[in-house]
């Protein structure tokens, strides 16, 4: 395994970012090797620098000595496994890996190919690159309590975070599908998640004056927030999910036999709080089939505008992974400047 060419954002036992040399993945046959122009920090990524989720990334072999994170990406192919089809290299793709021991914060990345899609021309870098991760994590949500294209139509959703990158696209894919939305938010932030697809916007301070209204909530902001949302449903409601729940953390301080059984009794009691007959869901990221061309559909019907709030060259990742931990406006992007 060759270490000559590629480089990638890793960083040290103490967490502190560093631009090196890493190794080149070989090519299985149902692989593609893509050459990064843009990828993305996501909150994700600045958990996982400081040990979040270890536990459950080594069982996945996705923890080693100079790791590379990230998980969105696009580019253009370098070299594809003897079984592809359907890509070829110079096809500009755009794409997802779930967490790894090399992502594509580094100058080339190894995927899966169904992990990428080829881009249709008239699709920016910028909004493609934003797209893939949090669009995974929030189908799976929606999934999570029967939230799909027919079921939405007419229903009263209250999105929590509705301003982030998460809720930015539950707004999009809500209003498409017919859903009358309500967004919480911060004040600044209310004229946006009105143009993203919002009929309503409220703070979270003037929660206490929507309960019992709702037949789904979504929770991308806080989990200090849970029995507050939950109480948002009204009788006969789908349900409510949340993506900001307590399962890694548990299985982190615990360990994964005993974090399992503690996440589980806290999802009980927590279950609790939804009216009789609604789920509960703690919703997590994961790539099916057909996510990518439903966000690709998607971004060319509803022609969103990416909130772009840094773009720094991969040799100064700090500053976008200082902007996402401050929890600063906008998505963060890392940029190839040799692509």
């Amino acid at each position: 395994m060759s270490i000559h060419g590629n480089k990638a954002v890793t960083f040290d036992e103490l967490g502190k970012l560093r631009w090196a040399e890493c190794p080149d993945t070989p090519l299985r046959a149902d692989e593609i090797e893509v050459s990064v122009g843009l990828s993305t920090v996501n909150p994700i990524d600045v958990k996982r620098r400081h040990g979040y989720g270890r536990r459950v990334f080594q069982l996945k072999g996705a923890n080693a000595k100079n790791l590379a994170l990230g998980n969105d990406f696009v580019g253009t192919i370098s070299k594809i496994g003897s079984a592809v089809v359907d890509l070829k290299p110079g096809d500009r793709v755009f794409g997802v890996k779930p967490p790894s021991k090399y992502g594509p914060h580094a100058l080339r990345v190894v995927v899966k190919q169904e992990q990428a899609l080829r881009a249709v021309p008239d699709l920016s870098d910028e909004l493609l690159v934003t797209l893939p991760y949090n669009t995974c994590t929030v189908l799976r949500s929606f999934e999570s309590i029967g939230l799909n294209p027919l079921s939405a139509k007419d229903k009263k959703i209250l999105v929590c975070g509705a301003s982030g990158g998460l809720g930015s696209i539950a707004l999009g894919l809500l209003r498409q599908w017919g859903a009358e939305i309500t967004a919480v938010a911060r004040a600044e932030n209310h004229a946006r998640c009105l143009a993203q697809g919002a009929c309503v916007v409220c703070t979270v301070e003037e929660l206490s004056d929507r309960q019992a209204r709702f037949d789904a909530v979504l929770n991308f902001a806080s989990w200090e927030l849970d029995s507050v949302l939950c109480s948002a449903l009204r009788s006969g409601a789908m349900g409510y999910a949340t993506t900001v729940h307590p399962l890694l953390s548990l299985l982190d301080e615990k360990g994964l036999l005993p974090g399992a059984i503690a996440a589980l009794h806290k999802r009980r009691q927590c279950r609790k709080n939804v009216p009789q007959g609604a789920r509960y869901a703690w919703a997590l990221f994961s790539l099916k089939a057909g996510d990518l061309q439903l966000m690709q559909d998607f971004a060319l019907s509803a022609r969103p505008q990416p909130h772009i709030g840094i773009r720094t060259p991969m040799p100064q990742a700090h500053l976008a992974f200082a902007h996402v931990e401050q929890m600063r406006a906008g998505r963060a992007l890392l940029a190839n400047i040799t692509h």
